[in-house]
């Protein structure tokens, strides 16, 4: 379908995450870390960084990467990437665990029509648990 591209990389769903939560309400969307789309909002996040101490970690993402290549948790600014297109998020501090492992979900939905919508969503999921504690 067109406009697939647009949830399929990691710069371009968060855009559309952001869009949403302007829309609606940042309360419905507080699942989400906070976010940058870098160098685009570099100084939003310089300000951020600057205002909180800096104090906290962060975890750096390519855009269009996938199976965890590429990714690198920082806590210094002279980490980041200055000319590279990078997600940076928030470094979850004490994510959610199962039996001290984290883990992903995935649910398979397969979505035949826009207009009208119809989605079939498959019965049984996926669950991704790390190799390491």
């Amino acid at each position: 379908f067109p406009g697939t591209f647009e949830i399929g990389r990691k710069d371009k769903l968060w855009k559309n995450l952001n869009k949403a939560q302007i829309k609606h309400s940042k309360k419905e969307y507080d699942f989400i870390p906070l976010t940058y789309c870098l160098p685009s909002e570099w100084k939003t996040f310089k300000r951020y960084w600057d205002e909180t101490g800096n104090k906290q970690k962060w975890i750096i993402k390519p855009p269009a990467s996938a199976r965890g290549i590429g990714i690198k948790v920082i806590h210094k600014i002279n980490q980041i990437p200055r000319k590279r297109n990078i997600i940076i998020q928030r470094y979850l501090s004490s994510p959610y665990l199962i039996n001290g492992r984290k883990f992903d979900l995935r649910i398979y939905v397969y979505v035949s029509s826009y207009d009208p919508l119809c989605i079939y969503m498959y019965d049984n999921g996926l669950v991704r648990f790390a190799s390491s504690k």
